[in-house]
This record gives structure tokens, sequence and C-alpha cells, in this order.
């Protein structure tokens, strides 16, 4: 239980990498225009609110961009985005993605973190009480041993310590935060 309440978070091995299969999207009529690259933008978790990072004079702030999946014309270069799942604004996202002068596709699986706090903080109570209560239990039963019931009740109190014990790190491991890091595909498109 003590070296479990040293644990960090669980990492998850990446998804694979999304297929790079071009949503359906409308794609303007007109060229993008000199400096800035065509981009479609996808979310394979399903549709995203995507915000672009843009510096003012009073700080960076995030502005709208589009609904994903999307098509938009941005200048050429690094942009920092933001995905933001619509089912679940909880899942979200944020990446700097390379726009190049010509068209191209990014399409991406958002990261995962789960956590249960209450389930974390629970097995933190049960566990560490049965540590005491097994611990009191095993003292009991060291004591009881001279009398003539042979220490019957502390060694059962020992053995519902255990069970805490047991209990608490099961519910400890369960709560404990786990994250996916996300899969992206930015591919170039043919024009």
């Amino acid at each position: 239980m003590l070296t479990a309440s040293c644990a960090g978070t669980r990492r998850l091995d990446p998804p694979p990498a999304p297929a790079a299969i071009v949503p359906p999207v409308a794609f303007p009529a007109e060229p993008p225009p000199p400096g800035t690259g065509r981009i479609v933008i996808d979310v394979v978790d399903g549709p995203a609110d995507v915000q672009i990072k843009s510096l003012q004079t009073v700080g960076a702030i995030w502005s709208p961009l589009c609904t994903s999946p999307c098509v938009v014309d941005l200048p050429s270069g690094l942009h920092e985005l933001n995905f933001s799942l619509r089912s679940d604004h909880s899942r979200s996202d944020t990446d700097t993605v390379m726009v190049p002068p010509a068209a191209s596709m990014y399409r991406r699986q958002l990261a995962q973190h789960e956590s249960s706090p209450a389930l974390l903080v629970g097995g933190y109570a049960v566990g560490y009480t049965g540590i005491t209560v097994l611990l009191s239990g095993l003292l009991f039963a060291a004591v009881q041993t001279s009398f003539d019931d042979g220490g019957h009740a502390g060694r059962n109190l020992a053995l519902v310590g255990a069970a805490m014990t047991a209990g608490g790190g099961l519910m400890f491991y369960y709560g404990w935060p786990t994250v996916q890091p996300s899969a992206v595909t930015h591919v170039g498109l043919s024009p």
C-alpha cells in the first residue's frame, strides 16, 4: 500500500495512428491565398470544437477556428490548436501543428485522461485503516494467546484488517489517474 501511494500516473501506450482517410468535407473552389496552406482537420473521436491560439497585445488568446471535420486556410508555419470534443467538453487536447504551404490532412485521436478521486481517497482511507486494524489484531492475538480462547478474536481482527488493506489497495489502484496519449496522422494531399 505504501509503495502504491508513491506511484505516479499510469501511462498507457498510444493508440494506433488514425487512418489517412479524408473525411467528407466541402473544399472551397478557389485556391488558398499565397503564403497559406489548406488543411483538413478531423478528430477521430467525433465532432470537436477547434480553437487557434494567437498572440495579441493583451497576451495569448484562444479563438474559435471551426468544428471538425473542417477545411481551413492558415498561414504556413506553426499553429497551436485546441480540440474539444463536442459530446464531452472534458475531453480536450492541444497540439502544435505545422501547416505546410500545400494542402494537408490532420487527423487526431484525443488523449484519454481518466481518474476517480473519490475511489483514490477511499482507497487511502480503507487501506490505511486496514493496516491499523491488521496490526492491532496481530498485537491483540499475541497478547491474547496466554488466555483460554487461543487468540481467536485477535486473529479474526487481523483477518478483517488484511481484507480491508487488500480492498483499499484495489480501490486505490482503480482510482489512480490513467493517461493515454493522443495519436496523430498528418499527411499531404495531392492537388
